[in-house]
C-alpha cells in the first residue's frame, strides 16, 4: 500500500544545531558613551550537516511573541568552534527564550530551542546615602538622606524599623527618584506618642542595582 504524505519542508536530514548556552550581565553588556545596554550572548555548534550555510534565530521574551534576530553565517567563529550572537536590548530581570535552525540549499533543520534566560543588567558599585536626619512630631516623623555625587544614582528607597537593625527594617512608602547629592525625604505618619522609629535607607541605581544600607536616623513622636 502506497500512502501519500503532505510535502513537509524540515524533513530534509540537516542536523540541528549544538545545543544553545548563553551569557548575560556586565561581560557582555555593551558600552555605549555614558550608556550601557544589557545584552544576552548565545552560543552554539554547529550542524554536523556540511552542506549548511548559516543559521536562523529568533527570540521573544517569555509570555510575549517570536521575534527574528536575523541569520549568523556559518563561517562566524568566536574562535572556540562555535557560533554566537546577541539578543539586544533585553530588559534587566526578564526572561527570554531562544531559537537557532540551521539552512542550506536542500531545507532547513528543526529549532533548537534555550528557555528561559534571565536578562542581567551591569554590576553598579554605589555608595550609601548620608547625611541621615530624623525629626518626630505629632503622630508623625519625617526623614531626610543625601544622595551621593554619582552619576549613576537613580533615587533611593527609605526604610524604617523599631529598632535600630537595617535587617529588621521595611520599605516605607514608593521609591523616591532623584539625581546626584540631592536630598530626599519622606514622612511616616500614624505613630502612636512617644513612639521611637529608627530609618535607614539605600540608593538605587540602575538596572536594578543597590548600595548597602546607610547608618541609620532616629527620632521619636511627641508625647
Amino acid at each position: 500500500e502506497i500512502v501519500e504524505e503532505a510535502f513537509d519542508a524540515t524533513r530534509t536530514g540537516i542536523g540541528l544545531p549544538g545545543p544553545l548556552s548563553a551569557t548575560t550581565g556586565p561581560e557582555v553588556a555593551l558600552a555605549t558613551g555614558d550608556s550601557v545596554l544589557p545584552r544576552i550572548r548565545f552560543a552554539f555548534a554547529p550542524s554536523v550537516s556540511g552542506s549548511v550555510t548559516g543559521y536562523a534565530w529568533q527570540y521573544r521574551r517569555q509570555g510575549r511573541t517570536w521575534q527574528s534576530g536575523g541569520r549568523i553565517d556559518a563561517e562566524v567563529d568566536d574562535g572556540a568552534g562555535n557560533l554566537f550572537g546577541h539578543v539586544a536590548p533585553v530588559a534587566a530581570g526578564a526572561l527570554y527564550d531562544i531559537r537557532v535552525k540551521a539552512d542550506s540549499t536542500r531545507g532547513y533543520s528543526g529549532w533548537r530551542t534555550l528557555t528561559g534566560v534571565l536578562a542581567l543588567g551591569p554590576e553598579y558599585t554605589l555608595d550609601a546615602p548620608t547625611e541621615g536626619t530624623a525629626t518626630g512630631g505629632t503622630g508623625a516623623i519625617t526623614v531626610t538622606f543625601r544622595l551621593p555625587n554619582d552619576r549613576d544614582v537613580r533615587g533611593a528607597e527609605i526604610f524604617g524599623a523599631d529598632e535600630g537593625d537595617s535587617s529588621a527594617a521595611v520599605k516605607l512608602g514608593e521609591t523616591l527618584y532623584a539625581g546626584a547629592n540631592t536630598t530626599v525625604s519622606l514622612t511616616e505618619e500614624g505613630l502612636g506618642a512617644a513612639t521611637t522609629r529608627h530609618y535607614f535607607a539605600r540608593t538605587i541605581g540602575p538596572f536594578g542595582s543597590v548600595s548597602p544600607f546607610s547608618a541609620g536616623a532616629a527620632a521619636t513622636t511627641d508625647p
